[in-house]
């Protein structure tokens, strides 16, 4: 047995639903309970699907985290975090005393993922795991919620060049490889979905094109290998100004039947182990 996993970031239910895109559905597919995170953002859920813990074991609960020499001597504690939290919003301060902004990397916490468990395994562009923060990403989203008819284009073209990248990078490893855990990620749903989840027919363009990239990993795939496809959460809208913003449940779907009913996202962690032979209590 062999298992892909294909991370959508901010893949919405009920677009997928509504598109009927068979190949994002496959033979199971849900929502996913995400009641375990105080706050919906993207870090501590994937976290949690990495690790099967929740975001008070595994630590990740924030967006950024500061980062300096003088954390790592204090290992993390819980005062240190609290100090900072108190400067947040003196940010400048804290880059004078050499702190700096980082994406939460779930290796700095000593915490086994499902990478670490599996011999011959892989993680492409996986948030917290090896996944850096894509700054120029966040400022085109920024910016084409500001002016999208000045970024818009820009910040589109950007999006589609990356997905089309990380895509055929996923696709020529899956082919080439007896990896037995294989797993790569895509933002663009969540990115498109925060400046156009108002605008339907730009969302079923981009949905049909996640659907083909579904469609095409199934064609390449032989009988043992399952496909997971897995969201850290979907993408709402706001009706007042037909942006997105992240809903508090996720999406799954399975090319087998796994029986599952509005699971928590760590539970896969263990079906994952399991299927592969690996017998893990968490």
């Amino acid at each position: 047995m062999r298992v892909a996993i294909i991370g959508i970031d901010g893949l919405e239910y009920e677009l997928v639903e509504k598109f009927g895109m068979k190949n994002l559905m496959q033979e199971e597919h849900g929502k996913t309970d995400l009641s375990d995170f105080d706050l919906i953002i993207t870090p501590p859920i994937w976290a949690s699907f990495l690790t099967g813990l929740p975001p008070e074991k595994h630590g990740i609960q924030e967006m950024y985290e500061w980062q300096s020499r003088l954390l790592k001597r204090i290992e993390r504690s819980t005062r240190g975090i609290k100090w900072l939290k108190k400067f947040e919003s003196k940010s400048q301060i804290l880059k004078r005393l050499g702190f700096k902004k980082t994406y939460p990397a779930i290796k700095e916490r000593g915490i086994k993922t499902i990478f670490d468990y599996v011999s011959e395994s892989l993680a492409l562009n996986v948030p917290t795991y090896n996944r850096s923060l894509d700054r120029y990403q966040s400022n085109l989203i920024k910016s084409a919620l500001k002016q999208p008819r000045i970024f818009g284009k820009k910040f589109e073209t950007y999006v589609y060049d990356k997905f089309y990248t990380e895509k055929d990078i996923f696709i020529k490893t899956f082919c080439k490889s007896d990896l037995n855990l294989i797993m790569g990620y895509t933002p663009m749903a969540d990115c498109l979905g925060h400046v156009y989840r108002g605008d339907l027919t730009k969302m079923w363009e981009a949905y049909a094109i996640l659907d083909d990239f579904i469609g095409d990993v199934k064609a390449l795939a032989e009988e043992n290998v399952h496909i997971l496809v897995i969201s850290d959460h979907g993408m709402k809208l706001f009706e007042e100004t037909l942006y997105g913003d992240h809903s508090d449940y996720g999406f799954y779907s399975s090319n087998k039947t796994l029986g599952l009913n509005n699971p928590r996202i760590t539970c896969f962690f263990r079906i994952i182990l399991n299927e592969l032979g690996y017998d893990v209590k968490v």
